[in-house]
């Protein structure tokens, strides 16, 4: 009945049915009022992409507390919108207590909502059009069955799966976006006015860091120079104590010894080397072992100093 009614094709009502469709049970609005309103609209002159858009809007802004069209609906009702639903109400009734409080006080209906879109279908449907808009919902109502057949049927085809999962991306995207815009839009402001401090602290931290990596080049440096100057036995000793193979430590040795001692100090780590080839290498003659561990000490000792 929607497609004889209004100026719409079945195929595009398929189309884009599901962009209203969510919108419309998630305030419980029956498909036979949906039908109506839309038919209503298309026979307009409204395209229907157009007209899925200012219905959701509609509806939308209707049902969700704290709008002006909510706010203003509540005052004419005393009934919130989806509490006027769940009473028996239809949105056709719903538009028609809006008409009728415009009509006694003089108020515009495009005044009644600051959405652009939900005041387009307000007086689209509230104006001079609203006895036919009612007189559709009369009609498609009396056809209710093969209305819900036809409506079951786009329900199970895939595009509109899709096009209901659209809108309520859409929708959450919108709502998110609208509650996180004061947090964004205060710390843009924050950002701007103290870009000149942000930009100073940026550069103070890069120039305090600098020195510290220097001396951390110096200390790497001095240990490379000093491992690489160590007898073959002694590289192999503490290759093993580090657990690493005799080539990995000629390539990677001072740079592990780099990392231990920024942790904890490598000429601690060194000297306890030192004092235990002292006291188990010495008795096995390996006496150049010993030497070099505490030569190795001394240079990361003296490492350390200068940094």
């Amino acid at each position: 009945m929607t497609v004889e009614l209004g100026k719409i094709e079945f195929e595009q009502l398929a189309a884009n049915i599901g962009k209203v469709a969510p919108t419309a049970a998630q305030f419980k609005i029956g498909f036979e009022d949906v039908g109506a309103a839309i038919a209503s609209i298309t026979s307009q002159g409204l395209k229907p992409e157009q007209t899925m858009t200012v219905l959701t809007s509609l509806i939308s802004q209707l049902g969700k507390s704290g709008t002006d069209l909510s706010d203003n609906f509540k005052e004419i009702t005393g009934q919130s919108f989806p509490d006027f639903i769940a009473s028996g109400g239809t949105l056709a009734d719903a538009i028609g207590k809006i008409r009728d409080y415009s009509q006694d006080t003089g108020t515009s209906l495009m005044d009644m909502t600051g959405n652009l879109e939900a005041a387009k279908g307000l007086a689209m449907l509230g104006g001079s059009a609203f006895e036919q808009y009612a007189g559709f919902l009369d009609e498609i109502s009396d056809s209710a069955g093969a209305t819900e057949t036809a409506y079951s049927k786009m329900s199970e085809t895939m595009a509109f799966a899709m096009d209901q999962l659209k809108s309520q991306m859409q929708i959450m995207s919108v709502e998110v976006g609208a509650a996180l815009a004061p947090v964004v839009k205060d710390f843009t402001k924050w950002l701007s006015d103290n870009a000149d401090e942000i930009k100073d602290f940026a550069v103070s931290v890069a120039e305090n860091a600098v020195p510290a990596i220097e001396k951390l080049f110096d200390i790497l440096k001095g240990l490379m120079d000093s491992f690489n100057n160590l007898s073959p036995d002694t590289k192999s000793l503490l290759s093993s104590v580090l657990g690493v193979g005799i080539a990995g430590a000629a390539i990677g040795g001072p740079a592990l010894f780099g990392a231990g001692m920024a942790g904890s100090g490598l000429s601690g780590i060194v000297g306890l080397l030192s004092t235990l080839s002292k006291i188990s290498l010495g008795g096995l003659g390996l006496s150049t072992v010993a030497t070099d561990i505490t030569a190795l000490g001394t240079a990361s000792a003296g490492a350390e100093g200068a940094g």
